[in-house]
């Protein structure tokens, strides 16, 4: 029994479910690797710098 199941007030009921998309979670998904691969690669690029200081 769902957390809405248990909390439906006498003569409620559910009419309709619904699941989130796939696409609310792939976009979150390509900006971080559209942001973290960016950064990681400008980390190690400056981390083989600190050595010429």
């Amino acid at each position: 029994m769902s957390y809405i199941d248990r909390n439906l007030i006498e003569g409620e009921r559910v009419v309709y479910r619904t699941r989130l998309h796939w696409l609310v979670f792939a976009t979150p998904l390509v900006v971080t690797i559209v942001v973290l691969l960016p950064a990681s690669w400008f980390l190690l690029n400056s981390l083989n710098w600190q050595g010429f200081a």
